[in-house]
């Protein structure tokens, strides 16, 4: 059998395709069609990751694939896709109904099974039918593939750790000398090395893609000395969408969503951003099932702009995002590179800002702190010392992808305009100096050695006071500079505002 012509056969032919995404993908691909058992690959969002199984599967024909996944979002987007690609497709998780189960069952029990590709819920792999379901395909030997997608979520260094799903590590046995394929994003090398310790399979092969310099503006800002944050936000949305008449027709085509830590703030903010002209929604789990469905639909026919959530959930994605703000601190840096890196489905600039404060940086660090599923020191501090990298990566003053790059064990240039940093150094560190010496004059918080370090050096080699009255004056010249080519967003005014108010505080007179 010509592997490679079929391989290329299938791209074109089911998948629609004419080229791979990348030599990462192909070389994955070709080097599991050519019968390597234990593959384990790593790959950013939207570069191809799931094609890398869901091909191979495909040149087996008349057996089956069985690919583990935690979200089931994911798996219900995955399954919808291969549907329309006429591939057959099917899941099984706790929620799936008696008859859709039965029917699946019954399918896969036949002489020639139609279903190709079966997804599974993690907490399906230790259910004893489920178990028993694979026995009987792999005595048929009608089993390609074992799968584990999101492999990271096994590792208690994995941003996203799901205890049953460590749990199918000791049903090991039964997959023995099955062909395995471990999938995952863009994971440190300590993830890899758990994974490897915790799921050991001879002569594996890995292939782990470079991070991508995508093209996201990242920034980040403080709540605590911004004077009027909801319209902050407001004309974040008003550059990211490229406009500034909200009721332009051009806003049909941009979308943005913002994360927060809980349903109250979430309200909030739909409340402010609706009452300043940006059409939002809530999203969260405790709307009930009929409101769920209007908001999909909403959101996907493009009647509201701004969808405002407490999770990543999968029908976002359905529309073309062009931001995403975090009304929060995100956990670490896996997971927010993993959340930002997949709205980056074409050449078009997008953008992902970062409000960083005090009351969130304190309620994330809490709720890491007391995780209701984790009574395990040993995991919470491995959390916390994620956490603290995030919040490292938030108060340096440095290229923000040099330093995601450098986080996953890759060595990069500067972006030169791709963050706050390389386009405004001077600004950002104004704004960062501030914060920190406000957060240590006002709450007596420090925020690690590497950022106190930073805090010191700056107070010797600068003249803060000389820099702050400089930006003030910039913005006296100027009623409302916002600067729309591609470049950060300059609330002068909000600064002129706020530092007026904090000089009438004797504790802060000393800061400035």
């Amino acid at each position: 059998m010509n592997i490679d012509k079929n391989t290329v056969s299938i791209l074109k032919s089911v998948f629609g395709y004419e080229n791979f995404k990348n030599n990462v993908q192909k070389k994955a691909i070709i080097t599991i069609c050519k019968g390597f058992k234990n593959i384990f690959i790593s790959m950013p969002p939207g570069f191809g990751r799931s094609l890398c199984f869901q091909l191979p599967v495909l040149l087996h024909k008349n057996k089956v694939g069985i690919i583990f996944s935690p979200k089931l979002s994911f798996i219900k987007k995955e399954v919808e896709f291969l549907r329309s690609k006429q591939i057959n497709a099917a899941f099984l998780s706790k929620k799936s109904k008696t008859k859709e189960k039965d029917n699946i069952l019954n399918d896969l029990a036949s002489k020639c099974p139609t279903i190709s590709l079966l997804y599974a819920t993690p907490e399906m792999g230790t259910m004893t039918y489920f178990m028993q379901l694979i026995l009987s395909l792999k005595e048929r030997t009608i089993l390609s593939y074992i799968v584990f997608n999101e492999v990271h979520c096994i590792s208690e260094w994995g941003y996203e750790y799901i205890p049953c799903y460590a749990k199918i590590i000791k049903i090991h046995e039964i997959y023995k000398h099955i062909p395995k394929i471990l999938i995952t994003t863009t994971v440190t090398y300590k993830v890899i090395e758990d994974v490897c310790k915790l799921l050991p399979l001879e002569n594996l092969k890995i292939f782990r893609m470079p991070v991508q310099q995508i093209n996201i503006l990242y920034d980040v800002w403080f709540l605590d000395i911004i004077s009027h944050p909801f319209d902050h936000l407001r004309k974040f949305f008003i550059q990211a969408f490229g406009f500034l008449d909200l009721s332009s027709q051009e806003i049909h085509k941009k979308f943005g969503v913002i994360y927060c830590r809980d349903i109250i703030t979430a309200e909030l903010l739909k409340k402010e951003l609706n009452t300043l002209g940006i059409s939002s929604l809530t999203y969260h789990h405790k709307l009930n099932n009929n409101t769920k469905c209007n908001i999909e639909n909403n959101w996907i026919s493009g009647k509201i702009h701004v969808i405002i959530t407490t999770y990543d959930y999968g029908f976002i994605h359905k529309k073309s995002i062009r931001c995403i703000v975090y009304w929060t601190v995100p956990e670490n840096i896996s997971k927010y590179y993993k959340e930002t890196a997949q709205i980056c489905s074409n050449n078009n600039r997008v953008y992902c800002r970062i409000y960083f404060s005090m009351k969130e940086y304190f309620a994330v660090k809490f709720v890491i702190e007391n995780h209701r599923l984790m009574n395990n020191m040993d995991h919470i501090k491995k959390r916390l010392l994620e956490y603290e990298k995030l919040v490292s990566y938030c108060l340096s003053v440095k290229c923000r992808h040099e330093i995601i790059s450098e986080y996953f064990g890759y060595k990069i240039s500067s972006c030169k305009m791709n963050c706050d940093v390389c386009i405004n150094e001077e600004m950002v560190m104004i704004r960062t100096f501030k914060f920190i010496m406000y957060s240590e004059k006002m709450k007596g918080i420090t925020y690690g050695c590497d950022i106190n370090e930073f805090v010191k050096k700056k107070e010797i080699e600068l003249n803060i006071i000389e820099k702050v009255e400089d930006s003030l004056k910039i913005s006296e010249n100027s009623s409302n500079n916002i600067v729309h080519n591609n470049t950060d967003i300059l609330c002068n005014e909000q600064y002129k505002d706020k530092l007026m108010k904090d000089k009438q505080k004797p504790l802060l007179l000393k800061i400035f």
